[in-house]
């Protein structure tokens, strides 16, 4: 095989450029690769070499390794990211959980708390109403015993009025016959009076006995034995005093019986 001079002229302008392209490209590259294999093209004499399209199968080729390493750095890129937020997801989440257990034993206590609150507010309620039922009882036995106390004391009084006025009524009635046999003394009796006829007369005295005034109350049907009933009244002033000053009365009412 004969190689013609511009044929070795062009294959080494050709492989010099291959070599400004890989120097160039190995600048561009953020990471230092291997340098690519020169694959070198046998020229046979008299056919002409393509050297743009062979500049453009190297270009391409060194563009689908820069994509394929795009590619994988951000398949890397999304693997951290997703590491990442499924890190920050489960702290969330266990954040979210204390939270949560948190707020449940936070609750559980204040619900613990109301319930001794209103226990104890039930207990002090209890307590307070019993308080209350052993005032009244004892309120109630204490107004019970007062009744009675007042009902034994009135009923002693009745007991002691009742004998105090016997008393009195008694010695009234004493001094009833000592004035009527002290009047009778002064009576004449009228002609034509019976046995039967009684007459009442009201007499008002003075403390001494002295008769102030002698008026018939309810006569007995006999003008002239009323009259004579007046008259001795009067005419027996004054009249005794009784023997006991209680019995003493101002304003008598005297019934004079002429048979006695």
């Amino acid at each position: 095989m004969i190689f013609q001079l511009r044929h070795l002229l062009l294959a080494l302008l050709l492989h010099v450029l291959l070599f400004g392209l890989l120097a160039g490209g190995a600048q561009c590259s953020r990471k230092v690769t291997a340098p690519a294999v020169i694959q070198a093209t046998l020229v046979t004499p008299g056919k002409p070499v393509d050297a743009r399209a062979q500049q453009d199968e190297q270009r391409r080729r060194e563009l689908e390794r820069q994509r394929r390493e795009q590619e994988a750095r951000r398949k890397v890129e999304d693997q951290k990211q997703a590491e990442q937020k499924r890190l920050e997801d489960q702290k969330r989440a266990q954040e979210e959980k204390r939270k949560q257990s948190e707020f449940a034993e936070k609750k559980k206590k204040e619900e613990e708390a109301e319930r001794k609150r209103l226990e104890e507010e039930a207990r002090r309620r209890e307590q307070a109403e019993q308080e209350r039922k052993r005032r009244e009882q004892q309120r109630a036995e204490a107004l019970e015993r007062e009744l009675q106390e007042e009902t034994m004391r009135r009923a002693l009084e009745r007991e002691e009025q009742a004998r105090t006025q016997a008393e009195i009524d008694a010695k009234v009635a004493a001094w009833q016959v000592q004035l009527q046999n002290h009047i009778s003394k002064f009576w004449t009796r009228p002609p034509g009076t019976t046995q039967s006829a009684q007459s009442t007369v009201r007499v008002q005295l003075l403390p001494d006995g002295t008769v102030v005034s002698a008026k018939i109350a309810r006569g007995s049907g006999n003008p002239a034995l009323d009259r004579s009933v007046e008259d001795a009244v009067f005419r027996s002033s004054p009249l005794p005093l009784p023997a006991d000053p209680s019995a003493f009365d101002r304003d008598l009412i005297i019934t004079f019986v002429p048979a006695e």
